[in-house]
């Protein structure tokens, strides 16, 4: 997590601690904790943890399930060095800062987009014949060099 997704989840976690302790104090704390959890529980399965480059797909894992791009799909492979940490969320939604930042966003200049990471920044655009995929990979640089690498094969 960077700084930006640090700060949130604590955040985030404190205020619900907060709201918790007023459910506790009307005698709601029973309702508070199981929606707390539910909140927290659903955050973290689909927040990202790792990034799979096969031959022939990225792989998003998650607790939850592995979201899959096929490499065939990608048309343009670039870095993004913009700070998407409060990107405005498009419907169906996503997670702007519990735990990461994953779901579907819209940002003047890239227009809708989904995004899966666990940072605000060091992005990578992903052009793909559904939308736009914005992930963010540890390692960026390296990333962008093999994913490219393996676009080309494909087109080959």
């Amino acid at each position: 997590m960077d700084k930006f997704v640090f700060g949130m989840t604590s955040f985030v976690l404190l205020a619900m601690g907060g709201v918790l302790y007023s459910l506790l104090l009307i005698g709601f704390a029973a309702v508070g904790a199981v929606l707390v959890a539910a909140i927290v529980f659903f955050a973290y399965v689909y927040t990202p943890k790792s990034f799979h480059l096969d031959a022939d797909a990225l792989r998003i894992v998650r607790p939850v399930g592995t979201v899959v791009v096929p490499l065939a799909s990608v048309s343009e492979v670039e870095p993004l060095d913009r700070f998407l940490g409060l990107s405005l969320k498009a419907l169906p939604g996503g997670n702007s800062g519990l735990f990461g930042l994953y779901g579907t966003f819209w940002k003047r200049d890239l227009g809708k987009y989904r995004m899966y990471g666990r940072s605000a920044t060091g992005a990578v655009l992903l052009r793909t014949t559904g939308g736009s995929i914005v992930v963010m990979p540890d390692r960026r640089d390296a990333f962008i060099v093999a994913i490219r690498e393996r676009i080309k094969r494909h087109s080959q």
